[in-house]
């Protein structure tokens, strides 16, 4: 019998957030899903716990996260979330993090992007600030005293995982693309990685090489100032 107390995934129908879910679940960790709306909420049929909420709104979801033992954030402006960039990527990250400290979440993954530090990155022209606000959301999660795993993917593609290497890097200076899948392998391999907690890193396929542990990876991962 499983134990484990539910994941709480934000934006569990979203284009990254269902392969999350389906990750979630053939390694056979409960999942609670929040989702905008109706559309999806038939993709996992009983296999999930679905909640109808917003992060905008933090009344519509405070009470789904209690019981919940982490968090994977992987809402977006730009998916199929949708919204306003200032309210998706910044206030609805914030209010995560305030029910997630009320409910005493013990680890929150949240899925933010390459090139958040680079005000003049060309999303932020054609993306109304996307990048600014979510190095403000990855700031509020930063600040909280929860213990965080910040995952800033290259271009997402929705091509199948691979087993290319990967290539973590720390301080935004890389470029390249990887797949929405494997950020979701990621996501789910950093729950309860002690050497994943407290720390902000990009990601990208590696030019070459086939994917080795990914523990590896996160050993070398210098934590986040305190």
């Amino acid at each position: 019998m499983n134990t484990r107390l539910p994941v709480f995934v934000a934006g569990s129908t979203g284009r990254t957030g269902i392969h999350v879910v389906n990750k979630l679940v053939s390694h056979g960790i409960p999942v609670r899903g929040l989702v905008r709306g109706t559309k999806g909420v038939d993709t996992f049929g009983d296999r999930i716990d679905l909640v109808v909420g917003d992060t905008r709104e933090l009344h519509t979801f405070a009470s789904a996260i209690q019981g919940c033992e982490t968090v994977i954030c992987t809402t977006g402006a730009q998916t199929a979330e949708g919204g306003i960039p200032e309210e998706v990527e910044y206030r609805g990250v914030e209010n995560l993090v305030q029910a997630a400290k009320t409910a005493e979440i013990r680890q929150f993954v949240l899925v933010s992007s390459i090139g958040a530090t680079q005000p003049d990155h060309r999303l932020n022209k054609m993306f109304d600030n996307i990048l600014v606000w979510k190095l403000r959301g990855e700031d509020v999660l930063r600040a909280s005293d929860i213990p965080h795993t910040i995952i800033r993917p290259g271009a997402l593609t929705d091509e199948q995982g691979s087993e290319q290497a990967f290539s973590f890097d720390q301080g935004d200076r890389i470029t390249g693309s990887i797949s929405r899948e494997d950020v979701a392998e990621i996501c789910v391999r950093a729950l309860d990685h002690e050497d994943a907690k407290d720390v902000t890193f990009e990601v990208v396929y590696a030019e070459s090489g086939v994917r080795g542990d990914l523990q590896n990876l996160f050993v070398d991962l210098q934590k986040d100032p305190s």
